[in-house]
């Protein structure tokens, strides 16, 4: 199956076109070689031009926001990667996501020619880890053969690192429960994601403020699944 199913620039547009409920997104597709700023430690041409456009995207989204590439976000490393407080942070947070791609390259390649800035979507956060990355209530469900397989918590205990509190794994343990509405909630939105396309997917939702958003999907079966299904059906 065709990786490019997994880019943002795949699968996103179908879902604004269907008015399912996702951030809001803005695409920027480049081919500006990002390699040589890893590779050889110097801007490719075309570089500052790509950097002035990326600017311009978040400059009208609104600070702080969400970059990523078409594939990742790199967001173990938030406060150097995708989380963006201010436009002078562009340029080297771009690096950090484009290293992160390189590095990812040894089980799977990442291609960063397409970009995409997002709002950053108001949440309660449970606590911080890694590297400042807000933990919050996010699941991942399985459509698979056109139903939904299971749903289950998007963070395990285990994958856990430098949590900012003392008590991060009762907070998350109890994140992990869906009461019934919104179990219904959840699974109708994971529902109206997966019958847009064909094949087997992974849909990750998040809870917000305002509701419940789809953030993330890709093909199912390159798509980690720790267990810990909830109310799968």
């Amino acid at each position: 199956m065709n990786n490019n199913l997994n880019s943002l620039d795949y699968w996103f547009p179908v879902l604004k076109k269907n008015n399912v409920l996702v951030p809001k997104t803005e695409i920027i597709k480049t081919d500006c070689d990002l390699g040589y700023l890893v590779m050889e430690n110097e801007a490719p041409e075309g570089y500052d031009n790509f950097i002035s456009q990326v600017t311009e995207v978040t400059d009208a989204m609104g600070y702080p926001c969400f970059i990523r590439t078409g594939y990742t976000s790199a967001k173990h490393d938030w406060r150097d990667t995708c989380y963006l407080g201010k436009r002078e942070d562009v340029s080297s947070h771009v690096y950090r996501i484009v290293e992160f791609s390189e590095c990812a390259d040894m089980i799977g390649s990442l291609k960063y020619d397409v970009w995409c800035v997002r709002e950053l979507l108001p949440t309660t956060p449970l606590f911080t880890a890694f590297r400042g990355m807000p933990i919050t209530r996010e699941f991942r469900g399985f459509w698979i053969d056109g139903k939904i397989q299971c749903v289950h918590p998007y963070w395990p205990v285990d994958a856990i690192r430098n949590p900012s509190i003392d008590n991060w794994k009762e907070l998350l343990l109890k994140s992990h429960d869906l009461c019934w509405p919104e179990y219904k909630v959840v699974n109708r939105l994971i529902k109206s994601v997966g019958v847009l396309f064909k094949g087997n997917w992974s849909i990750d939702v998040l809870e917000t403020i305002n509701g419940w958003y789809v953030i993330d999907m890709a093909i199912a079966e390159q798509s980690y699944h720790w267990g810990g299904c909830k109310n799968g059906t």
